[in-house]
């Protein structure tokens, strides 16, 4: 009894500081800081496109990887707290809220449910809204806790199903099963069922609804008269799982299988499609995961996030776990397989500094404090080393089991004796002197082939020390090597290699004058070595990657080929060649083809699991791969690894044209104007750490662009047809498949092919029609010129009637015969005047008004000595009118002046008056013709007109009106030629007014032709 004591004081500094530790995965960490509207979150949901909705105590939310869309009372969503969701068949995400009303959110849009005021008629009766299904003819069917399921059909009828034995009842709805936990039904049919059925009164019942038949059964129990009397969850479609008080039972096609007692009390179950349960302890203290229903007969379980209150847990289609809690926001995982020592787990302080390996289940680790602790992974317990008096910090640790040691690589350098208990200091001799001195603990340490040395790398040269009795055998600094040195390696062939600042050095057979830098390459700080079995050295380096050397071949590996870092902290190799890397930026698992220079590299990160991606130390077993990480110890399963995720696929988010947003669709179809386009998408990839690697390109042919942008512009494309394409990397560096979305831009109008047709058949007609206006018009003018020239014959011939003339040459007989020779010389003048005027105007297109003037004189006056007093005539030129430049036709008015004359006024009984004006008015010329004779159309109605003078007068005055027509363009107005006859009050006509109006012949350029 004596020694037990003694004993026991002992073994009291190894084993004083045990505890137990629950190591359990990574868990990524989602907040209010990163955009949740709150950190009390209920109910995860994951909806078809593969959006995460999350459920919160301040509205719901929608979660891309990326960042929170929120929803609250401005977005219609008037109910802020959010318990449920349920997507329908239409796409409709439906939130069920603590006061009962339901929204439905559609098109970026949050609508109420239109019968929330039948729900609240039942609210006096329930606690809050569960679960919900909706059917293809718009029945809503909606537990009501506490009471029942109500139903709901697309006109606002309501029926409530609800046990009127049972605790709990299940309604199951095209293999959706309702679920609602009841009150204590104490109705006198229940206690006769229980007195006549069932024969005993401590029974639960749960009622089966399927839709057609009501089915009873019942399990015993021990709950009192009071509060609830069940908890029932779905474990599969034939599956359940009742908790009642501390008993747990199993339910199979409606019959109870098996029951066990049950240790504390769930809040709810939740199944995954891998048969995965968990339950959330209802008292906050995190949740169990059991691998199957046969785990949970057994009660095998593993416990995650002790510390919070699990409100759910769901696993995404991506195989990522999600936790929502009720005081800290939103946890989740994709890797279970990885555990993870932190503080969560029982460390003290989770920055991890060195490893060493004891057995496939114990080890020894330093963290950042200095302190060194033994880890049993099998057992989960913890054990402190007792704290060694030196300086710290403890660099590097590595355990002798041959001699059961531990060296510590601080100062002093020093092991921890488990055969003794204490610790020994390793101290060195002073050449030439019989004094010694304490030794630095190296920063890196590696062990010989043979296991009986142990090399050490420090400030100034490398060591090497006797396991077997501790003592320095050898200090490079004492044979004139003082260079830094990294890492010291012993190789197969028994040759040393040491990493320096500036590289490789070699060592053969102890000789350091042998030392040779080798390979120039290398020439960056070598960090760590290691030796695959084929004897190809590993080589990290500080900026240069890693080097894989063997003979003359040197084979370089950068993060051009893959690695997370150019920065190597540690090199592991394992028997069958596979390298592990550890650098600051995550792990790599490295597989050489040994039939070429290749090699096959897979990252891990944060993203896969890691706690941190800064690696401070690796150890190796045959199975486990420990890593030493700022953030905590890690247990890496070597064999047994997350296998590749499945691909993310990218889907799309939006697509602009010309700035404005068009509805998604399969594929497009744009004008030619609608070429400026926007491609918004996204993969919805929650696990990575890091911005998205997206690549797309526009044709087959052309080559990827590679962004971490969730957009595309192209701006100004040509017209034709494209296909985008765009794909996404996933954590594992593996590209998605792609996404096409086809599009044309159509041709201008102007470039179609029917367009070309048409524009060529109207340039065709254009040319065609002008053509033919230009022949028409030529056509017309040769028609005009004939017609001009036979107007101007035609003038020549009428301008002298003949009965004029032969009446002249009468008179001027007459004047001789009666000897009044000088009239007759005087007449004979002014008649040879007049036939010269007519002469002249034959052979001129145009002449002056003065011209035309004089010639109306010389005619009127041989008329006057004709007739002598039978009629008066007057020819009246406007004041300023410029007679000599304004040009006319020739003989335009004497063929009207001549009818007045001839019909009008000697045809009348009274003395005759004739009166020619001429002058400008609104910018034309005008002739005016009054006399007093019987009147134009009274004249053209008398009988005594003979045959002749009746063709005389329409010749000649038909040809001066079509003459006057080609003068003013073609074309007569009824202003152009004006004849009527005049009346006095009583109507009776008094004479004739004749009134010609010409466009001035002022760019006419010569009176010899036509223009």
């Amino acid at each position: 009894m004596f020694w037990f004591p003694c004993l026991l004081i002992f073994f009291v500094p190894v084993f004083a500081f045990a505890q137990n530790v629950r190591p359990g995965p990574s868990f990524h960490h989602l907040t209010t800081d990163n955009g949740l509207p709150s950190s009390e979150v209920y109910e995860i949901h994951q909806d078809r496109n593969g959006y995460l909705w999350f459920g919160t105590d301040n509205g719901a939310s929608r979660y891309d990887g990326y960042e929170f869309e929120n929803f609250g009372a401005s977005e219609g969503l008037t109910s802020n707290v959010v318990l449920h969701f349920y997507e329908d068949w239409k796409g409709r995400i439906w939130m069920n809220t603590l006061l009962g009303d339901l929204f439905y959110f559609e098109n970026d849009r949050i609508y109420p449910y239109r019968y929330n005021h039948i729900i609240q008629t039942y609210k006096t009766n329930f606690i809050a809204p569960g679960d919900m299904y909706i059917d293809q003819e718009e029945n809503l069917f909606l537990v009501i806790s506490g009471l029942g399921v109500l139903k709901i059909n697309q006109f606002g009828e309501d029926e409530l199903f609800t046990g009127k034995l049972s605790s709990s009842i299940i309604v199951e709805v095209d293999d959706i099963a309702l679920i609602s936990n009841c009150y204590l039904n104490r109705s006198d049919e229940r206690k006769a069922f229980l007195e006549e059925v069932v024969k005993g009164d401590q029974i639960n019942i749960i009622s089966f609804f399927n839709g057609k038949k009501m089915i009873e059964t019942w399990y015993p129990s021990d709950q009192g008269p009071n509060g609830r009397t069940t908890e029932v969850f779905r474990v599969s479609s034939n599956e359940f799982l009742v908790w009642n008080r501390c008993q747990l039972y199993y339910f199979k096609d409606y019959n109870l299988i098996w029951d066990r007692p049950a240790s504390c009390a769930f809040s709810f179950m939740s199944s995954t499609a891998d048969g995965e349960i968990f339950m959330p302890e209802s008292n906050g203290r995190g949740a169990r995961m059991y691998k199957n229903i046969d785990a949970v007969r057994d009660d095998q379980f593993e416990f995650f996030l002790p510390e919070y209150s699990i409100a759910d847990v769901f696993k995404d289609r991506q195989g990522i776990y999600w936790f929502s809690t009720l005081e800290n926001g939103i946890f989740y995982t994709d890797n279970f397989q990885i555990q993870v020592y932190d503080k969560v787990a029982g460390l003290a302080n989770q920055n991890i500094g060195s490893i060493s390996i004891k057995n496939e289940n114990e080890i020894f680790f330093s963290d950042r404090n200095d302190r060194i602790f033994k880890l049993n992974a099998q057992q989960k317990r913890l054990q402190k080393i007792p704290d060694a008096k030196q300086s710290p910090p403890v660099f590097s640790i590595f355990y002798d089991a041959q001699n059961q040691r531990l060296w510590s690589g601080a100062f002093p350098y020093r092991f921890f004796d488990f055969t003794t208990n204490k610790w020994v200091n390793i101290v060195r001799q002073v050449p030439n002197d019989n004094a010694t001195l304490q030794t630095t603990g190296p920063k890196k340490t590696k062990v010989s082939r043979n296991r009986k040395y142990l090399w050490g790398n420090y400030y100034n040269g490398f060591q090497k020390f006797s396991l077997d009795d501790g003592t320095l055998l050898f200090q490079s600094e004492d044979f004139g090597f003082s260079e830094r040195a990294f890492v010291t390696f012993e190789s197969i062939e028994n040759e040393l290699w040491i990493g320096t600042g500036q590289g490789l050095l070699h060592v053969k057979e102890d000789e350091l004058k042998q030392i040779n830098q080798i390979h120039p390459d290398i020439g960056v700080r070598v960090e760590d070595i290691a030796q695959l079995p084929d004897s190809t050295l590993v080589i990290g380096t500080k900026g240069a990657g890693l080097f894989l050397m063997k003979d003359s071949c040197q084979f370089q590996l950068t993060t051009n080929d893959g690695l997370t870092s150019n920065m190597i902290e540690h090199i592991e190799t394992a028997p069958d060649g596979t390298i592990w890397v550890g650098t600051l930026n995550g792990l790599n698992k490295i597989e050489k083809d040994a039939s070429a220079d290749q090699a096959h590299i897979r990252q891990f990160t944060k993203s896969h699991g890691l706690p941190s991606g800064e690696i401070n130390d690796l150890a190796l077993t045959d199975s486990t791969l420990w890593i030493a990480t700022s953030a905590g110890l890690v247990r890496f399963p070597t064999k047994v690894v997350k296998p590749t995720c499945s691909p993310h696929y990218v889907i799309l988010d939006a697509f602009k044209v010309n700035g404005e947003n068009t509805p998604l669709k399969n594929a497009y179809t744009l004008a030619y104007n609608e070429n400026t386009l926007q491609l918004d998408y996204i993969s919805l990839n929650y696990i990575l750490d890091e911005p998205i690697t997206y690549r797309y390109r526009l044709t087959q042919l052309a080559p990827w662009i590679e962004t971490k942008s969730r957009t595309a512009n192209f701006i100004n494309l040509p017209f034709g047809k494209y296909t985008f394409e765009v794909q996404a990397k996933n954590e594992n560096g593996v590209w998605s498949p792609s996404l096409f979305l086809p599009f044309v831009i159509s041709r201008p109008f102007w470039l179609r092919t029917e367009f070309i047709l048409f524009f060529a058949l109207l340039m065709i007609a254009i040319i065609w029609l002008l053509v033919h206006l230009y022949i028409r018009r030529i056509r017309k003018q040769a028609v005009f010129e004939q017609q001009i020239s036979e107007l101007k014959t035609s003038a020549l011939q009428a301008q002298m009637n003949p009965h004029f003339v032969f009446n002249c040459l009468n008179a001027i007989q007459s004047f001789i015969a009666s000897e009044e020779s000088e009239r007759a010389t005087r007449y004979l003048a002014k008649f040879a005047l007049l036939v010269r005027n007519n002469l002249n105007a034959s052979t001129n297109t145009l002449i002056s008004l003065e011209e035309e003037i004089q010639t109306i004189h010389n005619y009127l006056s041989l008329e006057k000595m004709r007739f002598s007093k039978r009629f008066e005539y007057k020819v009246e030129v406007q004041e300023g009118l410029d007679v000599l430049n304004i040009d006319i036709p020739p003989l335009l008015t004497l063929p009207y002046v001549e009818n007045a004359v001839i019909h009008g006024i000697l045809n009348s009984p009274h003395p005759g008056r004739l009166y020619v004006r001429y002058g400008r008015e609104d910018g034309f010329v005008f002739a005016e013709i009054e006399d007093n004779g019987l009147g134009i159309f009274q004249t053209q109605n008398l009988k005594i007109r003979s045959k002749q003078a009746a063709i005389h007068k329409s010749v000649g005055m038909s040809i001066s009106k079509k003459r006057l027509e080609i003068f003013n363009g073609g074309k007569l107005t009824q202003e152009d030629l004006i004849i009527q006859e005049k009346t006095d009050t009583s109507g009776n006509v008094t004479g004739t007014l004749i009134r010609l109006r010409l466009r001035p012949a002022n760019n006419y350029k010569n009176k010899t032709g036509p223009s």
